[in-house]
């Protein structure tokens, strides 16, 4: 990419492209939600769509409990309303009732009655887990108990978690005892190979009132830890979700406000594929009302960014990605002056973490 006028005009045909399909990929259905159901009974299958109503409100809120908000009732009270497409599933003995909802007006819903929502942005967790004798736990280990209790309590509250293979690349990078330890520094060259986003370390302790040590890492160094106790292993596994989906929405998770306008400076985007990739990051975040291309020169793009939150929380969300980090200050030219006047929003500048 160059300031000259003939490669932005070929960029840009390029660009309204890629616009396009994002935007057609932002239009589709939200996953189902499938649960039981006794029959085909219309009170059967009210009482359902309303589980499946708190579990979708959980999920674009960000909070176990949706219903504090006394604008969710009359979604709670006639989920009907919302439901896009619902069928069913299974025998008759074991029925179960799929439906999508219209999430794209349960959000402007939310959105215009001042409920906090959390967007499409959301990172995989990577989860480094292991028990205070066993090894780490990998993508296969669908047997556990405790593991299968925090993949479901991961989905109802819109976590993504992604496991490790534990082959030899891993083992030779990170072992259970660092875990155990909290070495951190084998556990993040191991974690590289799996991508950005937070990683999370814990070690279980099942024998007599079961417990658990846990680490929250992300791509800036940051570390959050602390432990966690329940009655039994399934609940200590709901703990571990609900503590990281917690975390992860006061991040994500932006209350609707009107949109102001702030400019957004990111270098080292190396291409046409990154720059996709930035555009589709920064669209995708709660409260990110439309991003505007202002300027392109060389590996430097400045966006700007109509946000309904603080330019802080943005900083934020773009941090947590993983994709974006802070610049150093040897981090090449000096950011470009925006066009707009004096009086506009400083802009954020942040750096593109280009992966070897």
């Amino acid at each position: 990419m160059t300031d000259s006028a003939l490669p932005a005009l070929a960029l840009g045909r390029r660009v309204v492209s890629l616009l396009v399909l994002l935007l057609a990929s932002s239009l589709a259905l939200a996953a189902p939600v499938e649960l039981p159901v006794p029959d085909r009974s219309d009170d059967a299958r009210t009482a359902v769509l309303r589980q499946a109503m708190q579990q979708t409100l959980v999920r674009l809120t960000g909070s176990a409990t949706p219903q504090q908000w006394s604008e969710t009732a009359p979604m709670l009270e006639a989920p009907e309303r919302w439901v896009a497409q619902f069928g069913y599933l299974g025998k008759p003995d074991a029925l179960v009732l799929q439906v999508r909802f219209d999430e794209q007006e349960l959000q402007r819903s939310l959105s215009e009655a001042g409920v906090p929502l959390w967007g499409s942005a959301r990172p995989p967790v990577q989860m480094w887990l292991t028990s205070d004798r066993g090894d780490i736990h990998s993508a296969e280990a669908d047997d556990d108990a405790f593991i299968s209790a925090l993949r479901q309590r991961a989905a109802f509250r819109g976590v993504l978690l992604s496991w490790p293979k534990m082959d030899g690349t891993d083992r030779e990078r990170v072992s259970a005892a660092d875990i155990r330890g909290r070495f951190d520094a084998p556990l993040r060259a191991a974690a590289e190979r799996y991508g950005d986003g937070p990683v999370l370390a814990a070690t279980y302790y099942p024998n007599g009132r079961p417990n658990l040590r846990w680490r929250l890492l992300n791509a800036q160094g940051d570390v959050a830890g602390g432990t966690l106790e329940a009655g039994n292993g399934t609940a200590l596994a709901e703990k571990l979700a609900d503590e990281i989906a917690d975390r992860m929405a006061k991040v994500y998770a932006v209350r609707a406000g009107e949109a102001q306008t702030q400019p957004l400076q990111v270098q080292g985007v190396g291409g046409l594929a990154e720059f996709a990739a930035l555009r589709s990051l920064v669209s995708g975040q709660a409260g990110v009302r439309a991003v505007a291309v202002e300027r392109l020169k060389d590996d430097l793009v400045q966006l700007q960014v109509a946000f309904s939150g603080s330019s802080e929380q943005l900083q934020r969300m773009l941090l947590a990605s993983g994709k974006l980090q802070a610049c150093s200050p040897a981090s090449g030219e000096a950011p470009l002056q925006p066009d707009a006047d004096l009086l506009a929003p400083a802009p954020l500048r942040l750096c593109w973490r280009a992966r070897g």
